[in-house]
């Protein structure tokens, strides 16, 4: 896998770059960006971002780049966000406790598949270290995000992490996102006893269980600008599913 970047100089102040969007919280603050490549875009987003984090580290770049998965051939764009390289798209790996939003292919293509948790977890126990270390139904080299990985990503990305990790288009109500950090979070909806929800929710499972029925998630939806937290029955809901990569480039 490989990427491109963009090294950024900066002068006075505390500045962010994310996906190309700078945003000064110093006055006066002056920025050079140096090398950036239209070729490192995914979604009109152009990667090569740093910035100071919260803990005054230097450098922390922002990457786009793609995976293929070498199970089945599927290749996905991938965004590195501060210390964690996601994929950017859900993942689409066809097995057993999945299924396409209703039975239709066509959705896959789109949305990715809705797994139940027990198949995502692929037999590993719950698990709410950072990173997770588990596995589960994610290629080799790649894990399923525990509780922590996710709140870990959404308080980098800060205020209004929904807007800032919505794609710029596909959900309802004029509940597009700004894709800010090349996520692309797409409304996949979700399976109960039906399908439910497409266009207006998306949900993702994570590696971590509330007690032995319930396991957390992190949903967004097109009425909001936020991420919510929840927790959701394991062996009744479908989800969709993002996995990090275990050693970050």
């Amino acid at each position: 896998m490989g990427f491109n970047t963009c090294k950024i100089k900066r002068s006075k102040g505390k500045t962010r770059v994310i996906a190309g969007v700078l945003t000064t919280v110093a006055a006066l603050c002056l920025v050079l960006a140096v090398g950036c490549g239209d070729d490192n875009e995914v979604d009109g987003i152009k990667g090569g971002g740093s910035w100071n984090d919260d803990d005054g580290r230097e450098n922390v770049i922002l990457q786009l780049g793609s995976f293929t998965d070498e199970r089945d051939g599927q290749t996905y764009p991938t965004t590195k966000i501060g210390y964690q390289t996601w994929m950017a798209k859900n993942l689409n790996y066809d097995a057993a406790g999945s299924a396409c939003y209703n039975w239709n292919s066509a959705n896959c293509d789109t949305y990715g598949r809705l797994y139940d948790w027990a198949t995502v977890m692929a037999g590993a126990s719950s698990s709410s270290s950072n990173p997770s270390g588990v596995r589960g139904i994610c290629p080799e080299g790649w894990h399923v995000p525990s509780d922590a990985e996710w709140a870990s990503m959404i308080n980098l990305v800060g205020v209004s992490a929904g807007a800032k990790l919505k794609s710029r288009s596909g959900w309802d109500n004029r509940g597009n996102g700004d894709d800010l950090v090349g996520f692309t979070a797409l409304p996949g909806g979700h399976r109960t006893s039906m399908f439910n929800y497409v266009g207006r929710y998306g949900y993702w499972w994570t590696t971590t269980q509330l007690d032995a029925d319930d396991a957390w998630g992190r949903s967004m939806t097109s009425s909001s600008r936020d991420v919510e937290r929840n927790f959701y029955r394991k062996r009744l809901m479908m989800h969709s599913l993002r996995c990090v990569m275990d050693v970050h480039p």
